[in-house]
């Protein structure tokens, strides 16, 4: 029986001293080693590969920055451009609006001063109405009218 405490003993010792959180010396040297090997070969093989791949990337996305900056800059510029064309064909447009007017107005009331003109082809008619307004019916019989114009079919 004493025999088994002994060995007991000595086992629970043993198994205490190889767990996962006891430190080695040789093991912990030995890490070290193998660490800075590993360090010191990616250190010198492929760092620099990365390094200059990172380098590269960051210069790229600087010319693309500068050149998205110099297209801004374009896009602001022919905005502007265009709103002062706009501006400029709205003022030219009022202008020939105005002188149509101007040019129109005489000439109707020359037309229908005159006597035995029409007022219907002249000018507007009395009621402000176009001379295409009315009812369908109207229109059809013009249309009529206008087919009955045409030169006869040949056979």
């Amino acid at each position: 029986m004493a025999m088994l405490l002994v060995a007991l003993l000595q086992e629970g010792h043993e198994a205490a001293a190889s767990g996962p959180l006891t430190v080695e010396g040789g093991l912990v040297i030995w890490t070290l080693v193998v660490f800075i090997l590993l360090l010191a070969g990616l250190g010198k093989l492929a760092w620099p590969v990365m390094l200059e791949a990172v380098r590269k990337r960051e210069k790229e996305l600087e010319r693309r920055l500068n050149e998205a900056a110099k297209a801004q800059e374009e896009a602001a510029r022919l905005l502007e451009e265009h709103k002062q064309l706009v501006a400029g064909a709205r003022s030219q447009a009022q202008a020939l609006i105005a002188e149509a007017k101007g040019v129109a107005t005489p000439s109707a009331r020359r037309c229908c001063r005159r006597p035995g003109k029409s007022r219907s082809r002249c000018c507007s008619a009395p009621s402000g109405k176009s001379r295409w307004s009315g009812s369908a019916r109207s229109r059809r019989s013009g249309a009529k009218r206008w087919i009955s114009r045409l030169p006869p079919r040949p056979s």
